[in-house]
């Protein structure tokens, strides 16, 4: 019998903003909860250059804003039709856990972790593109209990990652191919610190390029760029089979 199931999701935004989450379903006591002394760090973040893409601070001020001490209790009714769903929907069979450590060389905006806790045994689970075939549904599951988005789903279709986007060598794919908005490249600031503007950010909507060079965006410009963004594979730079190339080179010292 499942006794406790816990979510563990983590959100990497840029520059370190960073969200992490543990919900936990407690079967026996009937009731469900965040652990909230292992929440983030508040409404803070690091702060931004105005040229870049902000509409990320919404969702993580929305995650944090709705990760409260509130206890959601169920009825034993709830619990068994929750049981019953999950296990119709064989969430697991033939699942393959991905490996990966909090801290990656290439962060992922979106992370995953699962224990199921039965009364013998427990089983883990672990994901960041590999999601599980169900998961859309467990989510719906989740929502019916609780009333509430607990797998963040809404927020899943603005992230790309591959629970609903298509993600190819020569592009990101919903039903057609993706027009690309902007492309911003940088680092943080290093010694000597007089260093210009560590950033490049290349704006196709508006025709510009800021950050280290500034200048318009031409024609041959966005041509270049499109073509280099697929000849390197970048949009496929979240797949382990790239994750493995870095840490080899790392390894190497390279």
């Amino acid at each position: 019998m499942i006794e406790k199931i816990e979510i563990t999701q983590r959100f990497n935004f840029k520059r370190l903003n960073r969200h992490y989450e543990c919900f936990t379903i407690d079967l026996v006591n009937n009731n469900a909860y965040y652990k909230i002394s292992e929440r983030g760090s508040g409404d803070k973040f690091l702060s931004e250059n105005s040229l870049c893409d902000d509409s990320w601070i919404d969702i993580l001020v929305d995650l944090r804003k709705n990760m409260t001490s509130r206890i959601h209790n169920f009825t034993d009714a709830q619990k068994d039709k929750f049981l019953c769903d999950f296990n119709d929907l064989n969430l697991f069979d033939g699942f393959v856990s991905e490996d990966f450590t909090y801290f990656e060389k290439i962060e992922l905006i979106y992370s995953c972790n699962v224990i199921i806790y039965s009364t013998d045994n427990f089983e883990e689970y672990s994901f960041k593109n590999n999601f599980p075939r169900g998961w859309s549904d467990f989510g719906e599951i989740l929502k019916e209990l609780f009333d509430f988005d607990v797998l963040h789903l809404n927020y899943q279709r603005q992230l790309v990652t591959p629970l609903y986007f298509d993600i190819r060598k020569d592009g990101i794919y919903l039903e057609d191919k993706l027009n690309i908005k902007a492309i911003e490249f940088g680092h943080y600031r290093t010694y000597p610190y007089e260093l210009p503007n560590p950033r490049l950010i290349i704006n196709f909507q508006e025709d510009r390029i800021d950050g280290y060079i500034e200048k318009e965006l031409t024609a041959n410009d966005r041509e270049l760029i499109l073509d280099l963004l697929e000849k390197y594979h970048v949009y496929m730079w979240i797949f382990d089979e790239y994750h493995k190339k870095s840490r080899h080179i790392c390894w190497l010292g390279m």
